[in-house]
């Protein structure tokens, strides 16, 4: 999570949503008194002990509110960056254990029992989690989508005022596995994001 005083904007990182390759975009127009949380490639924590606990930077919408100035949250502009979660999914289980599916083999009951056994790791929690308030809608201003995610970048960065460069690729997942998605799965997974699906309009039905 970015919390920038100087430029008047609050990104919500979402994992697994490009949100390092944002990171050092956005960098690039912080000042020394922005707050920044992050911990995969450097650590930088929050100037408050109990949101530097939680320990990595997918802070929630939730966590940060409290700790703003009144009316602060509704005065800056917030946003985050959503997936498909079929794709984001696929992804997160390369990432949290790239050694399992590092070669190609039958995938599909690996990823369901690392749904069943770690499906509370904020790795693998539903993207509504981070980005929504305690009355369950979405409390950002904007939502981007890693499937577009240049051309929604490119009118975020107007919008706050940093000059306009590509975005760079950061911690990609390299060994995702590849297996379509079985129907056991499929059905695993439409439950467990069911609230992404219908807050951020992707289709259950399409590939996985």
């Amino acid at each position: 999570m970015i919390v920038s005083f100087s430029r008047k904007f609050v990104f919500v990182a979402v994992p697994k949503t490009g949100s390092q390759a944002l990171r050092k975009r956005l960098r690039a127009g912080l000042s020394a008194t922005d707050w920044e949380q992050a911990t995969l490639t450097e650590q930088r924590l929050f100037p408050v002990a109990e949101l530097a606990a939680i320990g990595h930077g997918h802070l929630t919408c939730r966590d940060i509110m409290p700790w703003l100035p009144p009316g602060m949250w509704e005065a800056f502009f917030t946003f985050g960056v959503v997936r498909h979660p079929f794709a984001r999914f696929r992804s997160a289980c390369g990432f949290y254990d790239p050694a399992r599916f590092a070669a190609s083999r039958d995938s599909n009951d690996e990823m369901k029992r690392l749904l069943d056994r770690e499906g509370d790791h904020f790795l693998f929690a539903p993207q509504h989690h981070f980005l929504c308030g305690d009355d369950g809608r979405i409390a950002v201003n904007t939502v981007a989508r890693y499937e577009r995610l240049a051309e929604d970048m490119t009118v975020i960065t107007r919008r706050i005022g940093l000059a306009e460069a590509p975005l760079e690729r950061v911690n990609v997942t390299r060994t995702a596995p590849t297996q379509a998605f079985d129907v056991e799965l499929r059905a695993m997974l439409t439950e467990r994001y069911a609230q992404d699906f219908a807050l951020f309009g992707y289709d259950a039905g399409s590939p996985a």
